[in-house]
């Protein structure tokens, strides 16, 4: 029978294996604010090609919409910063890149549900925000957007069911 799926237990990032294939180690890198991750796919687009003797088209091509995720680190430190923005961290002072970096990992999304998301390659592109106060957090705003994998063979995502 089929599960809902609901909550957030973990996000785990891992290395891209050297053949383009999936992690075999992942990590988390901070805590998800409370109600901040959210799935966007875009609207596939649809380019048809019509001719002048019929009112339907002769040929159609479907392109797939974006695939991204998006969370809000809430416990962000030196650390976290160098992993998800780039830059060096030495003696835990993380010092900004000179340039944006380009950050590619496997990442692992495992629901309270045990449902586990797998994307092979996401491009990590990451973002200081939030505020200094007595309501509000300094956090880091993370959009991992799916890619297509550089190995043969391997899916982009996966869903497992729980066990």
């Amino acid at each position: 029978m089929a599960t809902v799926t609901y909550g957030l237990k973990s996000i785990k990032y891992g290395d891209i294996a050297n053949d383009g294939g999936t992690a075999t180690a992942f990590v988390s890198k901070g805590l998800t604010l409370s109600d901040t991750f959210k799935i966007e796919t875009g609207d596939n687009e649809v380019q048809e090609f019509m001719s002048e003797e019929n009112d339907y088209p002769e040929e159609s091509i479907i392109t797939m919409g974006k695939k991204q995720y998006k969370y809000t680190v809430m416990n962000a430190d030196a650390d976290i910063a160098g992993f998800l923005l780039g830059g060096t961290v030495a003696a835990g002072v993380w010092s900004s890149p000179d340039t944006t970096s380009k950050i590619q990992k496997s990442v692992q999304i495992e629901t309270k549900t045990g449902h586990i998301i797998t994307i092979n390659r996401a491009l990590v592109s990451a973002k200081r925000a939030g505020e200094f106060s007595k309501k509000a957090l300094a956090t880091i705003e993370v959009t991992l957007t799916v890619m297509k994998p550089q190995k043969a063979g391997v899916y982009a995502e996966t869903w497992e069911d729980p066990s």
